[in-house]
Formats: structure tokens, C-alpha cells, sequence
């Protein structure tokens, strides 16, 4: 079985990172992005040898 000894590098460049003080003109923004953050781009889970549709799944 691998090891693998990898950290999450970074967060998205998509995600939302926090409030956007500033929009593209440069003029304050009343935008508030997310809080909170979830994965969801190259995430990293456990698996098993035998799927869901292998006859020896328990």
C-alpha cells in the first residue's frame, strides 16, 4: 500500500477567499464572499479495492 506524505497545497484560485474590498474599477465593493470553505478540487479520500459493483463488496 502507498504512502503518500502530501498537504493541500493551496486553495483554489476559483474559491472565495473573503470579503472583496475592492471591485475591478478599484471603487470599495459592498460584496461579502463565503465565510466558509468545503472541499471540492482535487481532493484526496480513501478508496477500496473492491467497488460498489465488485461481487466481494460488504
Amino acid at each position: 500500500m502507498p504512502i503518500l506524505h502530501k498537504s493541500a497545497p493551496q486553495v483554489a484560485l476559483f474559491s472565495a477567499r473573503g470579503p472583496n474590498i475592492k471591485d475591478f474599477s478599484f471603487q470599495e465593493a459592498d460584496l461579502l464572499k463565503p465565510d466558509i470553505l468545503a472541499p471540492g478540487s482535487l481532493i484526496w479520500g480513501a478508496w477500496s479495492l473492491n467497488g460498489t459493483d465488485e461481487p466481494n463488496y460488504d
